[in-house]
């Protein structure tokens, strides 16, 4: 059995893939629309189900409803309820 990696070296490891892949890819961008990590996050699982261009259509409305995340996990659980 492989000895296990420790954490500081999959750090490295991440570092000089997220390098390369900089170098690789030095314009990326995501497709999502967002104004903080919270936003991103939240368009990443809705973009699961639908398209980047869809989930930038309805993630205005649903951000300006539901700003605070308490909030928004509150109706997400409601909703998962019914």
């Amino acid at each position: 059995m492989a000895a296990r990696e420790s954490l500081a070296d999959i750090k490295k490891r991440a570092g000089r893939v997220a390098r390369g892949l900089a170098k690789l890819y030095p314009k990326a961008r995501i497709s999502l629309d967002f104004e903080t990590p919270w936003q991103c996050l939240a368009a990443t699982i809705l973009s699961a189900q639908s398209t980047d261009a869809g989930v930038n259509r309805v993630t205005p409305q649903l951000f300006k409803e539901y700003p605070v995340r308490a909030r928004w996990l509150r109706r997400i659980r409601g909703a998962s309820k019914n």
